[in-house]
């Protein structure tokens, strides 16, 4: 499935970039009958263990039939560093070996590493035979099939979401950049807002860090006392309605929970209703009461030990190294963003999810609503 607006895989460089060769020692056999021993007796004096999704005999379509070619080792298997010339250089140091069967010594190119994708191994073929075992699911990032229709009309109405929310925070003097946390199983809204870095003072405060934080929230914690801020949404712990996006209005960022424009929960954190607040309010750093970051568990609340996990993000622009980090941290499953960024963690200067050693790797997907979420960002850096 091709199209418009269908969510685009960041994926790791090895997925994508083009085959690397190495150079081997092979010899065509000339006596085929001398093939089993020779692929035996080479096997224990020269293994292939760098090479070990190469197979060791070659065959190709000549005029007079079917030819064989054999690798007999890798340069650094070798004790002489200089290039050999012809099959007597290779067991020089081996007497006792029997040559029969090989032909002419040639240096042959072949895959240094085992084809990731069909695309590779079909690269990889050209060269020399090599062993693959096909990713179905990487194949689909890859082909453009892994959602379905119905998926991909549900992403683009969440982020059609977050670039409502991005639009209330422009309208509020605050940057064009808004995020949306889903859980994909009930399909609730748990966060949205948008970036309050520059209208609160606080470079930290990006749209990511923020929606964590309102995540956190929703699950009876939270670090930053942010409230009364215009757009703003976290589903209380002690709420009970769904909260889903409204296909049919576009502008509408969120749903509150119906039971009343303010509540407070059972932290003592009172949750306005942001289509009725009127002043931008971030009071985290003037206020005196001790923030509460202990997670409350309940029937409401997920009991995971991570803030995010089981979650999905939609961002109107690529996250930064910091915000990248964070989702790292709250173990988030998915992040879907719509236009790039040249400093973006996610694709476009870092690969964030793929960074080895981290201890939690998450997909992402990028183009979502992509000239749309660009025409929000323009200037914003």
């Amino acid at each position: 499935m091709q199209g418009k607006n269908i969510p685009v895989p960041v994926l790791n460089d090895v997925f994508t970039k083009p085959i690397s060769l190495v150079t081997v020692y092979s010899a065509e056999i000339t006596d085929k009958k001398e093939t089993s021993r020779l692929i035996k007796q080479l096997g224990e004096l020269f293994p292939l263990t760098s090479l070990s999704h190469v197979k060791r005999v070659k065959s190709s379509e000549k005029i007079e039939g079917k030819q064989l070619q054999i690798i007999l080792c890798t340069p650094d298997q070798l004790e002489n560093d200089a290039p050999c010339t012809n099959i007597d250089e290779i067991f020089c140091t081996l007497p006792d070996f029997n040559k029969s069967g090989l032909g002419k010594l040639t240096c042959s190119k072949v895959p240094e590493y085992q084809p990731k994708t069909r695309a590779q191994f079909i690269e990889a073929q050209k060269y020399w035979p090599t062993a693959f075992h096909e990713d179905k699911e990487l194949s689909r990032l890859l082909d453009g099939t892994f959602f379905s229709k119905t998926e991909v009309e549900r992403i683009n109405s969440y982020m059609n979401t977050a670039l409502s929310i991005a639009r209330r925070g422009g309208k509020e003097g605050a940057l064009s950049i808004g995020a949306v946390i889903v859980n994909p199983d009930s399909r609730d809204i748990i966060a949205s807002c948008y970036d309050i870095r520059q209208v609160s003072s606080n470079p930290l405060r990006h749209a990511v860090m923020v929606c964590i934080d309102l995540v956190a929230r929703s699950q009876g914690g939270g670090a930053w006392n942010i409230h009364n801020t215009p757009g703003f949404y976290w589903k209380s712990p002690t709420c009970e309605a769904l909260i889903k996006p409204d296909s049919s209005s576009r502008e509408t960022a969120h749903h509150e929970c119906p039971e009343a424009e303010s509540s407070t929960n059972e932290t003592g954190n009172t949750r306005h209703s942001p289509q009725k607040s009127t002043a931008l309010v971030d009071d985290a750093d003037q206020s005196n009461e001790p923030k509460n970051l202990k997670r409350k568990h309940n029937d409401e609340v997920q009991t995971s030990s991570y803030l995010c996990t089981g979650l999905e993000l939609y961002v109107t622009q690529e996250p930064c190294v910091m915000c990248s980090m964070a989702l790292v941290h709250s173990r988030i499953q998915r992040v879907f963003y719509g236009s790039p960024h040249p400093d973006g963690a996610l694709g476009s200067r870092y690969n964030i999810h793929y960074q080895p050693g981290l201890n939690h790797h998450f997909q992402v997907f990028k183009g979502v609503l992509e000239e749309e979420c660009k025409q929000l960002v323009t200037g914003v850096t």
